[in-house]
């Protein structure tokens, strides 16, 4: 299987600079067949596993979350469900379930349940990406297409480009054009997910401009 970085040379090399399939090959010591499979795919083609059966958890997990709901509306310090109080707890009605087990489930259902809280005061150099999909009419003809967008929230300033694909290519070669494009790289980059989740990317480099 090939690394990710060996995946975006293929498809850059092809689809970008619009080179043959077999140069590309050829160039890389591939076979044609191996630079078209991966052509079609957008990110590297890996093995899929079946995730691995918890008959233990299955069983536990209802009443695990019977019990925290029953317990929700208590709030004192002394009232308050750890998970050791937890566990013995489902000891206690019979449930051979480990410690660890149920304090990474408490751990994943604080993570779930956190709130993310995005400042609605932007900084010099604080750009925000979202890629999303629009329709485009090309000769009459209405079809789907990806929109990449940056925009620099402090001076308004923005750069968007139309994709055919949403893929890790398309993404990453919306930022080189967009910084390009702006003559410098942003400080602080927030990303907008369809699943509305987000992320904060702080540039570490001392060369990045405040645009």
């Amino acid at each position: 299987m090939l690394r990710m970085d060996q995946v975006n040379v293929i498809r850059h090399k092809v689809v970008i600079e619009g080179q043959s399939i077999r140069r590309v090959a050829r160039e890389m010591g591939l076979s044609r067949l191996t630079v078209r499979k991966y052509l079609e795919h957008s990110e590297p083609i890996a093995r899929r596993y079946k995730p691995r059966a918890r008959p233990v958890w299955e069983r536990v997990r209802p009443h695990l979350e019977e019990l925290l709901a029953q317990w929700e509306p208590r709030t004192t310090p002394k009232q308050r469900l750890t998970g050791v109080r937890l566990h013995r707890a489902l000891r206690e009605d019979g449930y051979q379930v480990g410690l660890t087990m149920i304090h990474e489930y408490l751990r994943e259902r604080r993570r779930q349940r956190a709130e993310v809280y995005v400042p609605l005061v932007h900084h010099p150099g604080e750009a925000q990406v979202d890629f999303f999909e629009v329709v485009v009419e090309v000769g009459g003809e209405r079809r789907k297409a990806w929109k990449f967008l940056l925009r620099l929230m402090y001076s308004g300033r923005e750069f968007a480009w139309l994709y055919e694909r949403c893929d890790q290519l398309a993404f990453l070669d919306g930022h080189v054009r967009a910084f390009a494009y702006l003559e410098g790289v942003g400080r602080r980059c927030v990303y907008y997910y369809v699943a509305r989740h987000i992320i904060v990317f702080m540039c570490p480099s001392r060369l990045c401009c405040a645009l």
